[in-house]
């Protein structure tokens, strides 16, 4: 079975241009892994990134890049990263180091 740390490693290199200086509105870097953590329970559970994405526009967000962020990660999830991902630990711990190496310090 594969570490949490090694797909860190192996799958920063997909999320690439990802990184960088975020602007995080008002979220975290664990608000970061969660969404991506949500997106894959989503589709773990079968529902499609169409209706998923639909669900993120539903939902009360404190400012408008904290939707963009949440539809940004869910992108990811269900693109090539979730294929390399086993399940929402690894997807939160790949999205929340992704976010802390783009931080600005």
């Amino acid at each position: 079975m594969k570490s949490a740390a090694f797909l860190v490693g192996a799958t920063l290199a997909l999320v690439g241009g990802a990184a960088g200086a975020y602007d995080l509105g008002s979220l975290t870097c664990d608000d970061m892994g969660n969404f991506g953590r949500d997106a894959m329970v989503a589709m773990g559970k079968g529902t499609n990134k169409d209706d998923y994405l639909k669900s993120l526009e539903a939902r009360e967000f404190k400012v408008d890049i904290d939707r963009r962020n949440a539809k940004d990660i869910a992108e990811l999830i269900y693109g090539k990263l979730g294929t390399q991902l086993y399940d929402d630990k690894a997807a939160f711990s790949v999205i929340k180091t992704d976010c802390l190496s783009g931080r600005k310090r």
